[in-house]
This record gives C-alpha cells, structure tokens and sequence, in this order.
C-alpha cells in the first residue's frame, strides 16, 4: 500500500508540472506568442479565445490543486481534458488544435483518471497487508 501512494504522489507531481506547462502554452497563445504581430482575438475568433482562456486557467488551476494534494485539482484536470478533447473531436466552437495538444490533452486525461481511481477510490482499501 505504501509503494502505492508514494507512486500515485509521483505521478501527481508529473501530472501538476504537465497542467503546468500546458496552462503556461496556452496562456501564451492568448497574449500572442508566436502569432506573427496578429492579434490572438482576430486570429481564433472570440469563441475559440474564450474557450482557449477557460482551458489555460482551467489548467493552472489544475496544476496548483494537484501539486498540493487535494482532490479538486484531480477533477478539475479531468473535467478540463474532457471539454477540451470533446470540443476538438466534434469541432465545436471552431477550436483547431494542434496534435501536440491534442495528445497533451489525452494523457491529462488518462493520468488524471488513473489518479482519481487510485487516490480517491481507493480501491485497495479492503486489503490487508
């Protein structure tokens, strides 16, 4: 059980510096980084800018909550991956994501589910050692 939660508090660390980095890129997006001088609200539309800045605080949020260890952070990292890959899959709201987005969003994913089911559910919590 104690090889469990010390690997479960790794892969939490690993999953707060990925929400990290990905909330810090798309945070960058919406000031214009790497836009070419155009501006972030003309280039991706008011919908796709709105939508682009929930997901970046979403993310950081995200990041804080799961760096700390509380459970909110986990869901909130779940329940972002999921809008952001549902809005690209369906192309609602005109979000184009890149691929590299697009995998960083299914491995939060996978890493965030896989944490809540291990820490929160507790599955093994019958068992003695």
């Amino acid at each position: 059980m104690a090889k469990i939660i010390r690997m479960s508090r790794i892969a939490g660390r690993v999953l707060a510096v990925l929400c990290l980095y990905i909330g810090l890129t798309l945070s960058a997006r919406l000031v214009g980084a790497g836009g070419g001088g155009q501006s972030p609200l003309a280039m991706y539309g008011i919908t796709a800018f709105t939508w682009l800045a929930v997901f970046a605080i979403g993310y950081l949020f995200a990041a804080v909550g799961i760096w700390i260890g509380s459970t909110w952070g986990t869901v909130v990292a779940l329940g972002i991956a999921v809008c952001q890959i549902v809005l690209a899959m369906f192309d609602i709201a005109a979000i184009r994501l890149p691929n590299v987005d697009f995998v960083l969003a299914l491995v939060v994913f996978v890493l965030a589910g896989a944490l809540f089911v291990i820490v929160e559910i507790k599955p093994f919590s019958g068992v003695n050692e």
